[in-house]
């Protein structure tokens, strides 16, 4: 086996439920090929340092003071893992230098030889069961993402309020907020523009062996089921090569699009949060002040839509618009699968496709062709689920580029329709997707 096919060690990182965002947990699952993965991010890989001077911030934002006192004045805030040089120290502070020759004191606590990665982190999970401000702070700081801006706001939505004042947000149901300086950080930051890091947005298990558990949700014994009875077709190295070359659109955020590209993300707020009654912590919808924001992606990202007879659908897609919470409980009984092509517009000289059996995105646009689409029933299963598996040829090479396994059935009153995707990467294949749609009869 090639250093292609090299599997890191998960890690998981575990983040607060965000109703709308279409991740119920962010968890990045570093099962990738390591090779690979080496070519595409240095954002999460602490270096030996150069010199015996450097150093590097490991505060989530650090007050960088005047003179060597915990109330002097406050010249700047440098966040985690800035790169400084230290000058000398003085009893518990130290005298450091910043990347644009800045002087000022810290407490040397908060200074590191080497840049902090996640793993360096403390568990995110305090005693009481809630998550650790400072920690998702952090983890923000040092693989800069929306998503990670999400969970931080969401805490504060109750960690930064007592008792009474969320006692008087209830009685009044409007949201209490205040301008939180590290909060307002990283809003200037995203702003600016950040490219998320591909390695924390691409959430693949490997099918060897078969995965006891996906991601956030609870088992899938379907799925395993299938994958021990070894029916996935052989892989061949094809089409996708690295972990950028796809991503199936049932796992694929803006962060995970913006890190496709390799290019900056830029947020846009659009407006502040509203009190509703809904899911989100204590009826707020929003995360600390903000409610909804508009993202633009500096390189657009393409999106193919597959039918089950083979027709190509085509879409470009740049931005999105997001609103963060809202009530979802009407829906639960019935919806379709997610129309991944909502913020897209549709490429000239392409199929449409209405119902298409898989969407993915890709950097660049595959040709205006059909593909081979092959479809067999699987006699396996209870009597009232039809699983069918469906390979995907997009480069006409033989050798299926995508799978897509699909259950179908369900009791006599509720009715639910599954769909776990698949890619081969370089000849290996990974559980890369999944999604449903479900409704009352």
């Amino acid at each position: 086996m090639g250093s292609l096919q090299r599997i890191l060690g998960l890690l998981v990182l575990a983040t607060l439920p965000v109703s709308g965002y279409g991740l119920a947990w962010e968890q990045s699952m570093q099962a990738l090929p390591t090779a690979a993965l080496a070519q595409t991010s240095t954002t999460d890989r602490g270096k030996a340092p150069t010199n015996a001077a450097a150093r590097w911030i490991h505060g989530s934002l650090v007050n960088v003071r005047q003179t060597p006192q915990p109330g002097a004045a406050v010249l700047v805030q440098w966040p985690t893992n800035t790169p400084v040089t230290l000058v000398r120290q003085q009893e518990a502070f130290c005298e450091i230098e910043g990347p644009k020759g800045q002087r000022g004191f810290v407490a040397c606590a908060l200074l590191g030889d080497r840049p902090l990665s996640l793993k360096d982190l403390p568990d995110l999970n305090k005693g009481d069961g809630t998550l650790n401000v400072d920690v998702l702070a952090r983890a923000f700081w040092i693989t800069p993402s929306l998503q990670r801006w999400i969970d931080y706001g969401v805490r504060l939505n109750t960690a930064m309020l007592n008792a009474d004042q969320l006692k008087q947000q209830a009685t009044t149901r409007k949201p209490i907020r205040w301008r939180a300086p590290e909060f307002e950080a990283m809003k200037q930051l995203m702003s600016s523009g950040v490219v998320p890091a591909l390695e924390h947005q691409i959430h693949w298990v490997p099918v060897e062996p078969p995965p006891d558990r996906y991601w956030g949700w609870t088992e899938i014994a379907w799925v395993q089921a299938l994958l021990e009875q070894k029916l996935l077709p052989p892989a061949k190295p094809s089409l996708f090569r690295a972990p950028g070359d796809v991503l199936v659109a049932a796992d694929a955020s803006i962060d995970a699009l913006a890190a496709m590209t390799g290019k900056q993300m830029q947020v846009r707020v659009l407006r502040g949060p509203v009190y509703s009654g809904g899911n989100l912590e204590h009826g707020v919808d929003g995360f600390w002040d903000v409610g909804a924001v508009r993202t633009q992606l500096a390189q657009p990202v393409y999106l193919h839509a597959v039918s089950a007879k083979g027709l190509l659908g085509a879409y470009s897609r740049d931005s999105e618009q997001l609103e963060v919470g809202g009530r979802f409980g009407e829906q639960e009984c019935s919806w379709g699968f997610p129309n991944y092509a909502a913020e897209a517009k549709a490429i000239p000289g392409y199929t449409k496709v209405t119902n298409p059996i898989a969407s993915f995105y890709v950097p660049r646009p595959l040709p205006a062709r059909n593909v081979k689409v092959t479809s067999r029933a699987l006699p396996v299963g209870p009597r009232d689920v039809k699983w069918v598996l469906r390979e995907v040829d997009l480069d006409s090479d033989g050798s299926a580029d995508l799978v897509v396994w699909s259950e179908q059935g369900g009791q006599a009153e509720y009715s639910h329709h599954v769909r776990a995707y698949f890619v081969n990467l370089d000849g290996t294949w990974w559980l890369a997707g999944y999604d449903q749609e479900s409704k009352c009869l």
